[in-house]
């Protein structure tokens, strides 16, 4: 406990905030307003119970809703309790719950063997069940899968509110009884005399639908069954309905989990809301404690429900109620503006009060009025120009627009003015430009020969084929009646052309003996596309998408060729699936949604667009209306915008610019907003700019070029690395050339596996399986309890047999081709068969496999965390511990290891010493590493022989290593690798670094 640093925040506490964190026993309950410390209170909570109790870390667990969530928590625990933070329960409830089904399988037999269904096989999957059930009403001649994507995110909410296909069929049915059985159920006189009343006719349209999609999400669980798959809804229900069950299971999950703690607590869902209730249901009054804020309930369409929230206190009478009413973020102006705001809407079952700003900054509120939408782009672009000339950091602005359609309009006026930006939003990762050229290459390739592919290929401006040279060849080819590709590779075609084609037919060649993702990281490299994604870090992420499902595609669809590869992404495309997140990027100012923007915070703010339909009264549609979880009410809608906006406004840090336009694209007059005229006009300074030449043609103008700037260069660096750190594959990977550090590890240029790295994933895989079940003393998958095995038989202890057949599941688990896995199977097979023989009977069972251990080095100021995963640690009964790291290839020589070679540098050993240095600052050192083991998981080829070397660690090797580290580190902070160059002529990094820059 690093009480030093957890009594300083402590004493700096608020009461409201130090009555929530005292609050140690028994439900509580936190409405944290916007800006109110609420990670703060969570984390020094947790710390407060550490210091004031006798519970463990991992005694307490601690759920929330996104990864960033739990990084901050878990780096804002690690400053005030140290290393132990490590241990504290941190999860989303996706993780927390995929943690339970990992750890107590045999609890849920109907997962065991199973995978994640991806994306685009649900989308098939779901389609032949429309064949098969072909419901009336979600299905038509000319568009038989017209509702596919829209059925399954609603059977994705009746899973998140643990909703089954039987009781989504009662609900349709209860419903529909009710309304039939009305009294106003038929016109009783008039014209439509007994006839169904017009909205009881729309809703009965709407309940056949829903009876429709109960039939359809009957048919899809059993068709998820049938394929072992399950759904990403699936991780959460399947522990909700097992705990329902499973009182065994419950109890020992209660016990280990003495402290419950709930972050955003207003936007979880039913299921989720289920899991803190079962794991609180022991007593009465349990330590459970949520925080939330029913104003920032704003993922109603994602399945949340604020009732859970608001019936917190029914569930918990005796709950205590804490309501964090100061403000460290956001003028008292902008505070009093939103708090006017959000009071203007219905009643509230919790206390709203005023939100008192603990900043001394007077703060800046207006709203600025413009002509058409083109104008208002371009003004505010302007006006974040003069923002940024005067001092502003640039990542401290956000332009929030209220979908992701109008984000375009402001991007681009942004590049006109030469301003950065980072566009914060799950794009589609094959609507770019940039992706298009690399699909329009892939086409060439897999239609080699055909014409079309092939002049469209021929156009990609990278290649820098002259376009008079490809009309030329073309109208020759229609002349001739000769195919285009003949004249193309002939000696006769032009210069460029010729040598285009000879790389299609490289490609071709590579393609039928390769993976699709090695494939394409060939194409990019040759096509000159790789400095075109380097240049543009969030189109190099949308690769390192298409990359990973390439590799996840072949995996699971090994006959699978190019061509029906581009065919699922033209369907994935089709259905909008496949998506990259955009991240911040230093230097860039923030474009995003208002949604992505829930919990951050920004100097200065603008909210665009403020027209009536866009911010108020949007039209709804919902094709599947189903009773108990969707929106009945307009009201209900139109809270949910309202909770919106407020906060938008309230992710202000010093200025809040509200804008509008008085016409829409099409030219005709716009309302604007009602939520503007709601607002206290005595805190709002109104503008009224005035149509101008410049504004109205700004949208023509030509996009300036963006200037690179070192010292964004060394923020980007500092901040990547403080992210995700530095291991040892990373420090080696730099001191072998830093450049290749640079582009694989801190930018992680997409990479496809090669089949090696892809053999020595499954190898480890094994061996964590089988040596964890020997630890265990038992077999934990059933599937490999039908051993013939002796051993096997007698112990419950898994033997060669067992051993083999996971190797064979895990190697299917990997991107091979067909013929590479066949390949790999035998090779595998006969190596842990020889392997096992070897070292069964001196293997231990006091071991710890696959050891996360993450730890933080003092550098320049800097904490800088170090990780490493170690693959084995054997306990001796003198305390030491000797680490074993397994190796698949040719074993090498002690001289080898030690770098003592002249085709070593000492990686492997190196690797060993590192381990040790982590492992002596871990939890204060209690893993005592004495030696380190080099373990060969082949033999020899020509010997037939197993290979283990064996190295004593010694603390002055560590001293040494870490004055290395940190050189290194240092290096890296200050960029003075930037002009360096290794010696390796066939270096990527280098070359990838001479592509891009000097």
């Amino acid at each position: 406990m690093q009480s030093g640093e957890f009594e300083k925040q402590y004493k700096a506490l608020t009461p409201t905030q130090r009555e929530a964190v005292d609050a140690i026993e028994g439900p509580v309950m936190v409405v944290a307003g916007p800006g109110t410390g609420k990670t703060q209170i969570l984390t020094l909570r947790i710390a407060n119970i550490l210091q004031k109790t006798d519970t463990a870390p991992e005694q307490i667990l601690a759920l929330t809703f996104t990864e960033s969530g739990v990084l901050a928590m878990r780096r804002r625990l690690l400053s005030f309790i140290g290393e132990a933070a490590y241990s504290v329960a941190i999860h989303t409830f996706h993780g927390f719950c995929n943690t339970v089904i990992a750890r107590f399988s045999a609890h849920f037999p109907a997962l065991v063997g199973s995978e994640t269904i991806s994306e685009l096989d649900r989308i098939l999957l779901m389609q032949k069940v429309f064949d098969e059930v072909r419901p009336e009403s979600l299905s038509s001649f000319r568009s038989p899968y017209h509702y596919v994507s829209k059925a399954l995110s609603a059977i994705s909410n009746c899973k998140r509110e643990n909703i089954s296909p039987d009781a989504l069929e009662a609900r349709a049915a209860e419903r529909l009884a009710a309304i039939t059985s009305a009294p106003d159920y038929r016109h009783e006189k008039g014209a439509h005399k007994g006839k169904v009343c017009g909205e009881y006719k729309k809703e009965e349209e709407q309940l056949v639908r829903v009876s429709d999609l109960g039939s359809l999400y009957h048919d899809y669980e059993a068709a998820l069954a049938e394929a072992q798959t399950y759904d990403f809804d699936d991780m959460i229900l399947a522990v909700v309905r097992t705990l329902e069950s499973d009182v065994d299971l419950k109890l020992i999950l209660q016990e280990e989990y003495q402290y419950l703690l709930a972050d955003e607590h207003q936007d979880a869902n039913g299921a989720q809301n289920r899991v803190l209730e079962l794991m609180a249901d022991f007593h009465s009054n349990p330590n459970i404690f949520v925080v939330g804020d029913e104003k920032q309930a704003i993922y109603r369409f994602q399945g949340a429900s604020l009732a859970n929230f608001l019936s917190f206190r029914e569930h918990y009478p005796e709950a205590r109620l804490v309501s964090l009413i100061d403000n460290f973020r956001s003028p008292q102006a902008v505070l009093d503006l939103a708090h006017g705001f959000i009071g203007n809407e219905s009643a509230s079952p919790l206390p709203r009060p005023r939100l008192l700003s603990l900043t001394k900054i007077a703060g800046e509120t207006r709203l600025v009025t413009l002509t058409d939408p083109d104008q208002e782009a371009a003004w505010v672009a302007e006006d974040t120009k003069v923002k940024i000339k005067a001092g502003a950091v640039p990542e401290e602005i956000v332009l929030f627009t209220r979908t992701n359609k109008e984000l375009a309009r402001f991007g681009a006026a942004l590049a006109r003015l030469g301003v950065p930006y980072s566009l914060e939003t799950k794009e589609d990762v094959l609507d770019d430009p940039l992706i298009e050229r690399l699909l329009l290459l892939l086409r060439a390739v897999a239609d080699f020969g055909e014409e079309s592919a092939l002049v469209r290929a021929m156009h990609v401006d990278t290649l820098q084929i002259d376009e008079l040279a490809i009309y030329e060849l073309a109208l020759r080819a229609a002349k001739e009646r000769q195919p285009l590709v003949s004249l193309a590779c002939s000696p006769t075609a032009p210069p460029d052309i010729l040598s285009f084609c000879k790389k299609l037919k490289g490609w071709a060649s590579f393609g039928a003996n390769h993976s699709m993702a090695e494939l394409v990281s060939l194409v990019v490299r040759e096509a000159e596309l790789l400095p075109d994604f380097l240049a543009r870090p969030e189109v190099l992420a949308k690769l390192r998408v298409l990359l990973t499902f390439l590799e996840e595609h072949q995996r699971t669809h090994r006959t699978a060729r190019l061509a029906e590869l581009l065919e699922s992404l033209r369907l994935m495309d089709e259905y909008n699936i496949l998506k990259a997140s955009g991240s911040a990027l230093p230097g860039r100012v923030q474009l995003m949604t208002a949604h992505r923007g829930k919990g951050l915070g920004f100097r200065h703010v603008y909210i665009t667009g403020l027209q009536d339909g866009v911010w108020g009264s949007r039209q709804s549609k919902t094709t599947f209306k189903i009773p108990g979880i969707a929106p009945t009410t307009k009201a209900e809608e139109e809270a949910d915008e309202r909770r919106l906006f407020y906060v938008a406004m309230t992710r202000v840090k010093e200025s809040l610019t509200l804008s509008y336009a008085e016409s829409r694209e099409d030219g005709k007059e716009a309302f604007l907003s009602m939520y503007l005229s709601e607002l206290d006009e005595s805190l709002l300074r109104k503008e009224k700019v005035a149509s101008s030449l410049e504004l109205a043609t700004a949208r023509f103008a030509p996009p300036m070029e963006e200037q690179p700037d070192k010292k964004e260069f060394q923020r980007f660096v500092r901040e990547t690395l403080l992210e995700r750190g530095l291991s040892v594959t990373h420090l080696n990977n730099y001191l072998e050339c830093p450049w290749r550090w640079f582009y694989r590890n801190l930018l992680r240029v997409p990479e496809p596996q090669n089949k090696h790295l892809m053999f020595g994933n499954a190898v480890h895989a094994t061996l964590q399986w089988f040596f964890d079940a020997r630890t265990q003393g038992k077999i934990s998958d059933i599937r490999y309890q039908m051993s013939s095995d002796l051993q096997s038989k007698q112990s419950g202890m898994p033997g060669k047999p067992e051993l083999l057949a996971r190797l064979e599941r895990e190697l299917a688990r990997q991107a091979f081709t067909e013929t590479e896995l066949v390949d790999a199977e035998r090779e595998g097979a006969k190596a842990l068969a020889g392997y096992y023989d070897e070292y069964v009977h001196a293997w231990t069972s006091d071991i710890e496999n696959e050891k996360a251990v993450d730890v933080i080095l003092k550098i320049e100021g800097l904490d800088i965390p170090l990780n490493g995963k170690l693959d084995k640690i054997e306990k001796r009964d003198d305390g030491t511990v000797n680490v074993v790291d397994y190796k698949t290839g040719k074993p090498k020589s002690e001289n080898f290891i030690l770098g003592k070679t002249a085709d070593s540098n000492g990686d492997y050993h190196r690797q060993l010493v590192f381990y040790k240095l982590l492992l002596d600052r871990y939890e204060d050192g209690r893993y005592k590493m004495t030696t380190g083991e080099i373990d060969f998981v082949e033999p020899d080829k020509k010997s037939g022989k197993y290979k283990k070397l064996t190295f004593e660690i010694t603390k002055g090797e560590t001293r040494e290593l870490e004055e290395l580290v940190k050189k290194s580190v240092e290096e890296m902070l200050s960029l003075s690798f930037w002009n360096k160059r290794c010696d390796d002529k066939l270096c990527e990094g280098c070359s990838l670094r001479s592509i891009n820059g000097d």
